[in-house]
């Protein structure tokens, strides 16, 4: 089954934590339980699903797993409408640096600029933690805030990108946040491109920014920390309804996914996606080890993803790529696939766009049997 060429991009963001190897206790807030201080069933409708409009699914690349993810690009790409390319930074005088972390030999990776072709958007991102000291410079003048923009908007059309993540994860005054976005965006979208930003749930802007950008990266995870984990169903509800209750259109959202693990007694203690399938199979069809560690598997990323369709969100997007497993029963992009098919044919909506989806008809079967017994 092929899916959708996607209309419009989204960029990804985000990272809480850069690659997930930062200590736990410096990246995370703690976050609090909202049940009773945000009503988030009353807030959706029963049926929001944005008819016509294609459902994003983007996919951070860091420098760090650029190769992993080229090397794989077969069985990731297609399932992608947008890759994040993890990132570059601005110089306190508005230029640009570290582009040699998204590129090769001055180039985007060959595989990743073939994907265009099959729909696939490409966006660089900018900044991230760890990466972000110079923003505050940029931003607080206009004339380097253009200055900025201008050396971004080059940078994109010279290497065929479209558009830009602002991973903006550090302290800003809301005042020039607003104001460098709106330069950002009269410089960019004016010429087709994207702008996107990635936001923490403690740290949404106000109303008036969300006309300047496409969408919004919304980092649901690395939440909390015990037995429900760090990004649980309930936790990316109460995050969405925070942005909503800001004034965050819903069709701007994406929501952000995990495909790493954080122990649920302790939290810096971190695993990919891709680790923990490999140490028992059957770890893609639960959230938590026997050992402890807490993530997101198989069921509920597709829960996920059918409450964000339903409920009218633009889409979701995962902190990483290179962290998922290449199996397509057990990959967690593969399953957002599948939740986003609207199709009765679980065999068929299983099935990579690029294959044919007879070849999935032995996993199906296995599958149901895992599921069954767990």
């Amino acid at each position: 089954m092929k899916r959708k060429i996607p209309a419009f991009t989204f960029s990804f963001i985000c990272f809480g934590v850069l690659g997930c190897t930062q200590t736990f206790d410096s990246m995370v807030v703690q976050f609090p339980l909202l049940v009773l201080s945000v009503f988030v069933g009353c807030c959706f409708g029963a049926n929001n699903v944005r008819e016509g409009e294609p459902f994003v699914v983007a996919g951070y690349v860091p420098e760090y797993r650029l190769g992993h993810v080229h090397d794989h690009s077969e069985f990731f790409l297609p399932y992608l409408t947008d890759m994040l390319l993890f990132s570059i930074e601005p110089t306190p005088n508005g230029q640009i640096q570290a582009t040699d972390r998204v590129l090769w030999n001055e180039q985007i990776p060959p595989r990743f600029q073939a994907s265009k072709r099959g729909g696939t958007r490409l966006v660089v991102v900018v900044g991230g933690a760890g990466r972000s000291n110079n923003f505050a410079a940029v931003a607080r003048s206009a004339e380097l805030s253009t200055i900025f923009a201008e050396n971004l908007k080059q940078f994109i059309i010279k290497h065929g990108l479209n558009g830009v993540d602002v991973d903006w994860e550090a302290q800003y005054q809301n005042e020039i946040m607003v104001s460098f976005l709106k330069i950002l965006s009269s410089t960019l979208r004016t010429e087709g491109l994207r702008v996107t930003v990635a936001l923490h749930h403690f740290n949404p802007l106000p109303q008036e920014a969300y006309g300047l950008i496409d969408a919004v990266h919304v980092m649901a995870y690395d939440l909390a920390s015990g037995a429900t984990g760090h990004s649980s169903f309930e936790h990316s509800q109460q995050v969405v309804q925070i942005f909503l209750n800001a004034g965050c259109p819903r069709d701007k959202i994406v929501l952000g996914v995990p495909a790493y693990s954080r122990h649920v007694s302790n939290p810096g203690q971190v695993k990919t996606y891709s680790e923990i399938t490999k140490e028992d199979r059957d770890n893609a069809f639960v959230d938590v080890t026997a050992d402890g560690d807490a993530y997101n598997g198989v069921p509920t990323i597709e829960r996920k993803v059918r409450w964000a369709r339903k409920n009218g969100l633009a889409g979701v997007m995962v902190w990483e790529v290179g962290q998922d497993s290449v199996d397509q029963e057990t990959s967690l992009i593969a399953a957002i696939h599948r939740a986003t098919t609207p199709s009765d044919d679980d065999e068929a909506a299983a099935a990579p766009p690029s294959r044919k989806a007879g070849t999935s008809r032995k996993r199906k079967k296995k599958k149901k049997k895992t599921r069954k017994e767990l």
